[in-house]
């Protein structure tokens, strides 16, 4: 939530916010490492692994994808499950899409002009699937996916035609070309939850423990014992006297 609400418009916010979510990696990953995971269904090893890698966007999308095709994770999820799948899959292709533009351009530095134009036909191609499981999403998403693809798509005519008229290169298929790799830039940063540095004061300081209110208790009923008992005496005394 703090990594969510920081003002990520400045490079010192973008740090603070990137601290703050990977110390909720850290607070996940405990989660997982030290607690039953038959508490609740959000404490099952699935969904606080989806968690840990929501937070630090390492492979988020296909780890989501693998978790929602597997019958334990469905059923625990339920109703939300196909449509939390759809969009995961519109987002893996979207950002498929936008790799191969960059591996397109990184093709035309190199001057490997078949190269790029087999990058740009993959980037559009991907790109098509996200529009088409994008339906029903808000018109801002599908005008974003529209937009990249008349981007993309004038990029991929213009290399086209530089192809067919300048280069002539041959272009190869996909399956050939380097695929793109993910990276992990960042990791979970540990959480210790005893630590008052990390955790902040303990929130239960001042109340009193439970050892302590037997004592009290304990206590209470043997002072009135032990007044009962006094008082039984003098009212017996005070009828001698009388």
């Amino acid at each position: 939530m703090l990594g969510a609400m920081d003002n990520r418009v400045s490079e010192e916010g973008m740090k603070v916010s990137c601290t703050h979510f990977q110390c909720s990696a850290g607070a996940f990953s405990y989660l997982r490492d030290h607690f039953s995971h038959n508490f609740s269904v959000d404490m099952s090893h699935q969904i606080l692994n989806l968690n840990i890698n929501l937070m630090l966007v390492v492979d988020y999308y296909k780890e989501a994808c693998r978790a929602l095709e597997n019958s334990e994770t469905a059923s625990m999820l339920g109703k939300i499950q196909k449509d939390w799948k759809k969009l995961v899959q519109m987002k893996i292709y979207y950002f498929a899409s936008i790799a191969h533009l960059h591996m397109g351009k990184q093709a035309e530095e190199q001057q490997k002009y078949g190269e790029r134009l087999a990058y740009l036909q993959s980037s559009m191609d991907k790109l098509a699937e996200a529009i088409k499981l994008a339906k029903g999403q808000p018109d801002s998403v599908q005008d974003a996916l529209r937009f990249t693809m008349d981007v993309i798509g004038g990029k991929f005519n213009s290399a086209k035609k530089d192809n067919d008229f300048i280069y002539h290169e041959t272009v190869p298929s996909l399956e050939t070309l380097a695929s793109v790799k993910g990276a992990p830039l960042v990791k979970a940063l540990p959480v210790n939850p005893t630590d008052p540095s990390v955790t902040g004061p303990d929130l239960f300081a001042k109340l009193v423990p439970m050892a302590a209110h037997e004592a009290s208790s304990l206590y209470s009923e043997e002072k009135a014992k032990l007044l009962r008992d006094i008082m039984l005496r003098i009212e017996s005394k005070n009828e001698t006297l009388e």
